[in-house]
């Protein structure tokens, strides 16, 4: 029930606050696509369930992504200090 009263609210405010935001980028448009974000044709449960795998699948690439930048940096400090040792 929540998640059809959400739809309802946000398509009542969006348009017209979205298009007049003036926010570069924001068209009429922009309030279709996050009402297709808000999964309009799932249960509640059905939206919960695909938010929080959007949600994990975002804090698993962010860590992915810092583990990576730690390696490199690692690697860097590594070939310096062998750099440094061989001249």
């Amino acid at each position: 029930m929540l998640h059809i009263n959400m739809l309802h609210l946000f398509n009542c405010l969006s348009r017209v606050q979205m298009t007049l935001s003036g926010i570069p980028g924001i068209t009429a448009n922009a309030p279709k696509y996050i009402q297709k974000a808000l999964l309009p044709d799932r249960t509640d449960a059905e939206a919960v369930a695909e938010l929080t795998r959007s949600v994990v699948v975002v804090i698993f690439v962010v860590v992915l992504v810092v583990a990576i930048a730690i390696a490199v940096m690692f690697l860097v400090l590594f070939v310096s200090i062998l750099g440094s040792l061989i001249a």
